[in-house]
């Protein structure tokens, strides 16, 4: 819960133990405890964004890459990871990384049928298509995520997803229409 709205308490407590939470997560990453590092996402996710400190998260996330997706769970932790991951190199400027991230990020929520993540990682490869200057690829991605969204009653996600949709239409001149979103 800590991970949304008000940041200031989780990023205070993970500066204040980060020793902790560092051995905590990398025990957690080496075992391979697809519960246990679903649940520290967010939190470590919105601590290395929020700091800034792009290149570490990168550096914590990049070894759930390796992990082998042969169930359900195990597919959707490294969805989890690969959204976490992507917002972090578009954060940092890496754009086409993000995108490849992202993009594989997509294949395995749909598998697992992980809607937030799934979610996340097409917002991603929307957001690396935008800032290249492909506006028109991009809307695709929103789209769906702004769908998916919208059956889950996920306010925020479709908040998100019509203001990248806007942007899209500025961008490609269509100014009525990013009006339209933007309402």
């Amino acid at each position: 819960p800590l991970a949304h709205g008000d940041h200031r308490a989780l990023l205070d407590g993970v500066e204040a133990h980060f020793a902790n939470a560092r051995s905590a997560w990398l025990h957690a990453v080496q075992a391979r405890d697809a519960g246990l590092v679903g649940r520290m996402l967010p939190a470590w996710r919105s601590f290395f964004d929020i700091r800034g400190r792009f290149a570490e998260g990168i550096e914590q996330l990049r070894p759930i890459l390796d992990w082998p997706a042969q169930d359900h769970a195990l597919q959707a932790t490294i969805a989890q990871a690969r959204n976490a991951l992507s917002v972090l190199l578009y954060r940092a400027g890496d754009l086409e990384r993000s995108r490849v991230v992202a993009a594989e990020g997509v294949r395995l929520a749909e598998q697992a049928q992980e809607r937030r993540a799934l979610v996340g990682c097409l917002s991603s490869v929307g957001s690396c298509l935008s800032l290249a200057g492909e506006w028109e690829a991009a809307v695709p991605h929103f789209e769906r995520a702004l769908a998916l969204a919208r059956d889950d009653g996920e306010r925020v996600e479709m908040a998100a997803s019509y203001t990248n949709l806007g942007i899209c239409a500025k961008k490609a001149g269509r100014f009525d229409d990013a009006l339209a979103l933007y309402a």
